[in-house]
């Protein structure tokens, strides 16, 4: 028994489907790629100013505007992507771009919260690390995306009417899906998550109990 049958049943979606998941992706991607951009903007009009540029040169205000400047490529590349209508050219290396792009942005994203971590608990040198962030970040999109193109696996996908995935066996589809990107993002989340956190325990909570009484701490 094909385990993956079940699977197939359900994989393909109607015409009328495609075009609402298309409409509700544009009106997701597009203003937040409009925020990302502005958001830049404000940030580059800071940095312009001789009082605002020193309070800019910190590493995760630097690692936010990478991920912000990939988020805005990945807008671009997903309006465009989803625009086709057909296989092409286009459409595979658009499926391609949508996919490294998104690595690059979520990585980063990542970066911020390891290095608040690292920076606030451990006293690691954020600035030091910046370079190891930037080629760890390279190194993992390119590792995760590159192969994937190489081997004609990003194209016109026929079950869903969008340049995706294109394995037409489901099986293989979903390995190099949760290979290539469902299981990074995971992962990517939950390290966000842990490096978010530890901090906010190791700095807020000694500060609470240094309130109460036989703390005898006078700023309280």
């Amino acid at each position: 028994m094909d385990i993956f049958s079940p699977l197939r049943k359900r994989s393909s979606i109607t015409l009328e489907q495609a075009d609402a998941l298309g409409v509700l992706a544009y009106a997701c991607t597009i203003p937040g790629t409009i925020l990302c951009f502005l958001v830049l903007l404000a940030y580059g009009a800071t940095a312009l100013s001789p009082k605002g540029r020193p309070h800019l040169d910190r590493v995760s205000f630097r690692l936010l505007c990478y991920s912000l400047f990939f988020n805005i490529l990945y807008g671009i590349a997903f309006s465009v992507t989803a625009a086709q209508t057909g296989p092409g050219s286009l459409c595979n290396f658009g499926a391609f771009a949508v996919n490294f792009t998104l690595n690059f942005a979520t990585f980063f994203t990542t970066c911020i919260a390891i290095n608040l971590q690292l920076v606030l608990v451990h006293r690691v040198n954020g600035k030091a690390m910046e370079k190891y962030y930037v080629i760890i970040v390279t190194l993992l999109s390119v590792v995760l995306t590159v192969p994937a193109f190489g081997l004609n696996q990003f194209g016109w996908d026929e079950a869903n009417f969008t340049c995706w995935f294109k394995n037409p066996d489901e099986h293989t589809k979903l390995q190099w899906l949760i290979g290539t990107q469902s299981f990074w993002i995971a992962l990517a989340a939950t390290i966000e998550t842990i490096c978010s956190n530890n901090p906010c325990t190791y700095i807020i909570i000694p500060q609470a109990f240094s309130c109460l009484p036989h703390y005898n701490v006078p700023a309280c």
